[in-house]
């Protein structure tokens, strides 16, 4: 089970914004379903972890089935890059962080972490903020507790490009998140790429209420973390209300939010 690095974080403290969530484009309404067609969505493809991943003939055994009927050796790649937002169920997945192979050193402790997301939710990570180039202005600008000097020393460029540490990482979640007021914050749901239009433009193919912000979530580990070892958050689920006008569909039938 994820453990909860912290309560919930308070939203009084912070002004009222509306994130944004990047998903990839799907045929069946990201409603929970595989697409129809798959290997006719070359939109998604613009993704990295998806364009790498992709394996039509497996996708395609399985188009147009619900993600809740399929184990999750079978479930598409695009699952990790948020774009079953629109199921009405359940379900949970497996989350890998992705240095626990390639530096075993200093992230070879992180266990693959079970992921739940609600019905209606999709799980979100500040990336832009959460590099490291940003931690002076963050703590100048805005006085949050970032020391870099809390950073471990990674023997790979592209790692220490990214907050590693999980008090710095908390701190830059907490903001952020703080700011995303449940029942009062819309959730913005942009496309990199449409088969509607070729326009460098990201495209807004939904809009919805949130209704909960999860508290953050960390990592599982072989033991207990001794001292001086990373524990690194995951991310923070963001749950909508079930009625979430999709500006490239249909709109969903108004009902009561589930409990998260």
């Amino acid at each position: 089970m994820l453990r909860a690095a912290q309560p919930v974080r308070p939203t009084d403290q912070y002004p009222l914004r509306h994130p944004s969530i990047r998903v990839p484009w799907n045929d069946t309404g990201w409603d929970g379903r595989v697409c129809e067609n798959p290997s006719a969505n070359t939109s998604c493809l613009i993704l990295k972890n998806i364009g790498m991943t992709r394996d039509d003939a497996a996708e395609t055994a399985v188009r147009g089935k619900s993600l809740d009927v399929l184990a999750e050796d079978r479930r598409p790649c695009c699952v990790g890059e948020r774009g079953f937002f629109m199921a009405p169920f359940e379900f949970t997945r497996s989350k890998m962080h992705p240095y626990s192979e390639y530096s075993p050193d200093t992230h070879g402790h992180i266990r693959p972490t079970t992921l739940r997301n609600p019905p209606y939710s999709a799980d979100a990570v500040p990336f832009r903020w959460m590099r490291t180039e940003q931690s002076d202005y963050l703590r100048d600008t805005y006085r949050l507790d970032l020391d870099p000097e809390r950073e471990p020393k990674l023997s790979f460029e592209s790692g220490e490009q990214w907050l590693q540490q999980r008090d710095n990482q908390a701190a830059v979640l907490d903001w952020y998140f703080g700011h995303v007021h449940p029942d009062e914050s819309l959730c913005f749901f942009h496309a990199k790429r449409t088969p509607l239009a070729e326009d460098p433009w990201r495209a807004i193919v939904g809009v919805g209420l949130v209704r909960h912000v999860s508290a953050n979530k960390e990592y599982e580990y072989a033991a207990p973390p001794t001292a001086g070892q990373l524990r690194p958050q995951l991310c923070v689920v963001t749950q909508m209300a079930p009625t979430i006008a999709r500006l490239i569909g249909t709109p969903q039938p108004t009902g009561q939010s589930p409990r998260y």
